[in-house]
């Protein structure tokens, strides 16, 4: 469903390839910090949307991204990368662990809840990039 706006909802996080419980997580987590930056209305159980930028945010650390949900769509394809991506690419299954679990450790570090659980396989792009040597 392509819709202009600049919300977002558990589908179209389930198109960038996450899972329903993992893409519900996330809404729970955005709605959790707007409700504690003041917006009773993210208190709401009913509420099943949140801005897009502040999903961004939440999984990348990029703020002011003002995109469609579409485009967020496409961009969160880009800047999120899963193990199994690294093993098409040709990197072996336990250096992708590898690779995975240090950059969610990193993250979490720096204060992303959301790599906490490693079970997700999940990582930033720009983080791999960097354990790679790249930019």
């Amino acid at each position: 469903m392509k819709r202009k706006g600049q919300l977002m909802n558990k589908s179209d996080l389930m198109n960038v390839g996450f899972t329903e419980s993992t893409a519900s997580e996330i809404i729970r987590c955005v709605k959790t910090q707007l409700a504690r930056e003041g917006l009773g209305l993210y208190n709401n159980p009913r509420i099943g949307v949140v801005p897009t930028e502040r999903i961004i945010e939440f999984l990348i650390g990029e703020s002011g991204k003002q995109l469609s949900s579409q485009e967020t769509v496409e961009f969160l394809k880009d800047e999120i990368i899963h193990r199994d991506e690294l093993i098409k690419r040709g990197i072996p299954k336990a250096t992708a662990n590898y690779l995975i679990k240090q950059a969610q450790q990193t993250m979490t570090d720096v204060g992303f809840i959301f790599y906490k659980n490693t079970r997700r396989w999940y990582a930033p792009t720009k983080m791999i990039n960097q354990l790679l040597g790249g930019k």
